[in-house]
């Protein structure tokens, strides 16, 4: 008991574990896959830190797990205005994906936005891929194109297969 409660007390604790939900989070600190097609080279997200100092602190200070996933998901809407800057960080969840250039039309750039929001929610809180309704149903598939594409926000019209 007392190796676990020092353990857990370890300030490693929450790099140890903020390294794997940082892992889901598919957090980076520049965009390493160069999806810039005019090959502009490095780009650094400014301040990805401070997204990933959250999570280690929230790891460190044994967040629970609802508050964990709201703040994520909705940190600048909760709590009261003069403490919400504390959890403002953690919307670097959904901030610190790829980066989506031009790709032929500004509505695709968009759309393939969107879909990496909805890709990394639906992997990381339900547990399940939904990508695969992104282009049709799958009889096995437990969600629909139609609910797919009402999941993201000013969501285009499903494809017609």
């Amino acid at each position: 008991a007392k190796v676990i409660d020092r353990l857990l007390a370890s300030p490693h604790y929450g790099k140890a574990r903020g390294r794997l939900w940082l892992d889901v989070a598919r957090y980076g600190e520049d965009d390493y896959r160069s999806l810039d097609p005019k090959q502009r080279g490095f780009n650094p997200y400014p301040n990805a830190y401070l997204f990933r100092d959250w999570v280690i602190k929230a790891f460190n200070d044994d967040l629970p797990y609802d508050r964990f996933v709201r703040a994520q998901l909705a940190g600048d809407l909760i709590g009261e205005e003069a403490t919400r800057a504390r959890t403002l960080p953690a919307l670097g969840f959904l901030g610190h994906g790829p980066w989506y250039y031009d790709n032929g039309a500004v509505e695709v750039t968009l759309v393939d936005d969107r879909h990496d929001r909805v890709d990394v929610v639906s992997r990381a809180f339900p547990r399940r891929t939904v990508g695969r309704a992104r282009a049709h149903h799958h009889m096995n598939d437990p969600l629909l194109p139609t609910t797919y594409y009402t999941s993201a926000p000013v969501s285009p019209p499903p494809p017609s297969h």
